[in-house]
């Protein structure tokens, strides 16, 4: 369904095949090697990193009522009409673990939370593959066995889901099929905020990149199966975004009051301060790498179309991601700010780095 096109040579683009690890068995290795990591060091940290707290509890009993009782009233922690801090994907996603093997916190953690991150990070692993040493992907794999992970593959909250979407947008774009890898990332809007930012500047970008200054490169042969997708992708997050403003329609004032206690919470937040912490430190040196990645390019014409058209929408996704990650402040957002986000900046800039510079 996803297929590789036929470049030009003097237009190369985001596939371009990765010398050094084109041998698919050592690929597959890599990808068992992170993938067993992810699974020893969670496991062997299970309900201890860390321990079951108030957010596990706002997180599992919704999808829980979901999976036993058919409904998102949460009773036990006071919410007969349930919780609105998030969007409802997550609970739907993480009720059908539940629903699956057994309605526990060991299953929505080891079953739901734990494979959810596995099969984002060997997502992004496959999507480094535009990487052209190997170097970067075991850089790459090592960002993603760390501490953040880990984090988010033991905790009843959303960053594995989220890390899915991400990952999936990612190896959709790389195939060329932007409007789904777009879809994917919007998707978010029913799951976590988190990526709301990054996906509303990855939208633009890639209007800007191919209706408002046409870049002309070659383009790939659209296959029927690659429309089909386009088109179910579209359509089911069309639809589960419908679903999620119809539920909160129906429940607008218990919407209101959770919202507003959460914008009051975070308004309060200095973002002076913000931007002094680690994150808001990591977040300036992306955006001024960034800049200076324009401003540098600019002057060499055929780098600057590839970049413009295939890579600078990626980096306004991470840019978006790592805003929301330093402004939210929330411990869970580390894995945002030192494992993915890294992971996407290293194999984005090794690419770059391959670009035709020939100066105007």
């Amino acid at each position: 369904m996803l297929t590789r096109t036929t470049r030009s040579t003097d237009s190369p683009r985001l596939l371009t095949p990765w010398p050094s690890i084109s041998n698919p068995v050592v690929f597959v290795l890599l990808l068992a090697s992170i993938f067993f990591a992810i699974l020893a060091l969670a496991r062997a940290n299970v309900l201890t990193f860390p321990l079951p707290n108030e957010d596990d509890a706002s997180f599992f009993f919704p999808a829980w009522n979901l999976a036993v009782h058919g409904t998102l009233r949460v009773p036990l922690l006071n919410a007969p009409d349930g919780i609105f801090w998030v969007p409802h994907g997550f609970y739907l996603w993480l009720a059908l673990f539940l629903r699956a093997f057994a309605p526990t916190v060991e299953v929505a953690r080891t079953v739901g939370q734990l494979t959810t991150a596995a099969a984002a990070v060997l997502l992004v692993l496959a999507y480094s593959r535009i990487c052209r040493s190997r170097g970067y992907a075991l850089l790459c794999g090592l960002l993603l066995v760390s501490p953040g992970m880990i984090f988010a593959a033991n905790t009843v909250r959303m960053e594995s889901l989220m890390l899915l979407l991400l990952a999936a947008g990612l190896l959709l774009h790389s195939y060329e099929r932007r409007l789904a890898a777009a879809a994917v990332f919007i998707l978010a809007v029913v799951v976590h905020p988190a990526l709301l930012l990054g996906a509303t500047l990855y939208a633009v970008g890639i209007f800007w990149t191919e209706v408002v200054i046409p870049m002309h490169l070659s383009r790939p042969r659209v296959t029927v199966k690659g429309r089909l997708l386009t088109m179910v992708i579209v359509s089911a997050v069309a639809a589960a975004i419908a679903l999620e403003g119809v539920y909160l329609l129906h429940h607008l004032s218990t919407f209101h009051q959770h919202m507003a206690y959460q914008i009051a919470r975070k308004a309060n937040r200095s973002p002076l301060k913000t931007l002094l912490t680690k994150r808001g430190l990591l977040l300036i040196c992306e955006a001024v790498f960034t800049s200076a990645a324009i401003a540098y390019l600019y002057r060499h014409p055929q780098a600057w179309r590839v970049f413009v058209r295939e890579l600078l929408p990626l980096f306004l996704l991470a840019l978006g991601l790592s805003a929301y990650a330093t402004l939210g402040r929330e411990i869970p957002y580390n894995v945002y700010s030192y494992a993915v986000l890294p992971a996407t900046f290293f194999c984005l800039t090794d690419r770059m780095l391959s670009l035709p510079f020939t100066p105007r």
